[in-house]
């Protein structure tokens, strides 16, 4: 085993148990698929937003946005949120 190796790994894991470590890699893999997941919800809030605004509707703040809509604009809506 490299030295450099060894340090990086007694840095990172040295006082821990094998099950500490263990879990540690499992919620690091947890949330770097909770970190895409954010990723791709907000690149498909962007691209609704987006759509929207192409298509010439303005979109009011969130705090100035109606309830009591039809369904056609509550699809817009959600699109929008």
């Amino acid at each position: 085993m490299i030295e450099t190796t060894w340090h990086r790994w007694k840095n990172s894991y040295g006082g821990m148990k094998d099950t500490d470590v263990k879990r540690l890699k499992e919620l690091k893999a947890e949330r770097r698929k909770f970190k895409i997941a954010v990723a791709e919800l907000s690149v498909d809030r962007a691209t609704g937003k987006a759509k929207a605004l192409g298509k010439g509707l303005a979109l009011k703040p969130r705090a100035q946005r109606g309830r009591a809509v039809t369904p056609a604009v509550e699809s817009l809506r959600d699109m929008c949120l």
